[in-house]
């Protein structure tokens, strides 16, 4: 039996890795699209089109938040539960 509960607590770090690697990468997306607009503001690119890229960007942005946000809160969290309940049931061996 422990060596099935080690199983599920490794499969529990690694997929709390991806996940964190998952949030990193969308935060990176997120700031990437940021640094896109302001570059084209900085330049003067199609002043009267950055009105519209700048709600577009800022759409994206809040929607990866809350995307990072309910990975972090539903997955995560459950995740790092899970593992807690592993591990204690590992070591009361």
């Amino acid at each position: 039996m422990s060596h099935s509960l080690a199983d599920q607590l490794g499969w529990c770090i690694t997929t709390q890795d991806y996940l964190n690697d998952l949030n990193k990468e969308l935060s990176y997306v997120a700031q990437q699209y940021e640094n896109s607009i302001d570059e084209l503001k900085a330049c003067g690119y199609m002043k009267e089109m950055l009105p519209s890229l700048e709600l577009l960007c800022n759409e994206f942005v809040n929607n990866i938040e809350n995307v990072m946000s309910y990975v972090e809160d539903a997955h995560i969290g459950y995740i790092h539960d899970r593992s807690q309940t592993i591990q204690s049931k590992l070591t009361s061996f």
